[in-house]
């Protein structure tokens, strides 16, 4: 096999992870698409006004919603975690530490399963478990051996840049007796300074080599499209979660009475709609407390 053709089939091998993400994302797309006269939401109040006109078939009330929020990516699935981390902010508190975590094609476990002939900007499948098992270890640094202290609450997101490396963002809030509160407090998990090359050779190699950049050239002008590089396209082919966050909120639709906005297919009578067989969660808490 001649270098070119190496080339050439490291180069397909990422267009293919593009590709079966893109048909994997694709029929998704599809099925809420293709469906969208069985999925319709409308207030109460709206369905019990055309009840007492006489209508009954649920295809003719409500409007179709869209991608839902369990589309992940959508725009209810990033408002619905945007809200989640304002609730966690609310009763936590402000976060304490802003963590970013990139990932590093030099790491051991990257190098050390690189056959001969591989270079790291072709095996997205191996950079991205690797990625995966190291936020899952500094998981276990932050939460586990709390190496900033006891955390209350936390969230990260995984991001991809067009052409780069997967990297997490951590979000970290402390239990009150952790609270950085001073310079000194501070001063003990941040540096804003280069490690001094003659006392720590490692540290300002690693500071040098990985954490200094270089001027860049900005792009002025964007296609309007969605961009998936390989990286993404593997992560997302493994199932592997681009959030999460800790502790749990639970999702209570607060509304005036009749206002509360319900789900329904056009299978449906509107009997059965307005009148369903579960109770309203927390409804009797509501009734005894307010």
């Amino acid at each position: 096999m001649t270098k070119k053709m190496e080339f050439c089939m490291l180069r397909a091998f990422q267009q293919y992870l593009v590709d079966q993400f893109i048909k994997l994302e694709t029929q998704r797309l599809d099925f809420y698409s293709l469906n969208q006269d069985l999925f319709r939401v409308d207030a109460l109040a709206g369905i019990l006004d055309v009840l007492r006109h006489g209508e009954r078939d649920a295809s003719n009330i409500g409007k179709q919603s869209f991608l839902p929020a369990s589309f992940v990516g959508g725009p209810r699935d990033m408002r619905k975690r945007y809200m989640d981390a304002i609730v966690l902010v609310q009763h936590f508190g402000k976060p304490d530490i802003f963590l970013t975590m990139t990932c590093n094609p030099s790491w051991p476990e990257i190098e050390e399963h690189l056959f001969v002939t591989d270079e790291v900007q072709n095996r997205h499948d191996l950079v991205s478990r690797v990625f995966r098992a190291k936020v899952e270890e500094m998981k276990t640094d932050i939460l586990k051996r709390n190496i900033f202290g006891r955390v209350a609450a936390f969230m990260y997101t995984i991001e991809f840049q067009k052409r780069g490396l997967p990297h997490a963002h951590f979000l970290i809030i402390l239990n009150n007796e952790y609270k950085l509160l001073t310079p000194v407090a501070y001063d003990k998990i941040v540096c804003a300074e280069l490690p001094d090359s003659d006392t720590n050779d490692y540290l300002y190699t690693l500071v040098t080599k990985h954490m200094m950049h270089g001027p860049y050239v900005e792009i002025k002008q964007y296609q309007f499209a969605r961009w998936v590089s390989p990286p993404e396209a593997t992560w997302r082919l493994f199932g592997f979660s681009i959030s999460e966050m800790s502790s749990a909120v639970y999702h209570l639709q607060l509304h005036l009475e009749g206002q509360q906005f319900i789900s329904f297919k056009t299978t449906q009578t509107i009997n059965a709609i307005v009148f369903p067989d579960t109770n309203i969660v927390f409804a009797p808490v509501f009734k005894e407390n307010f």
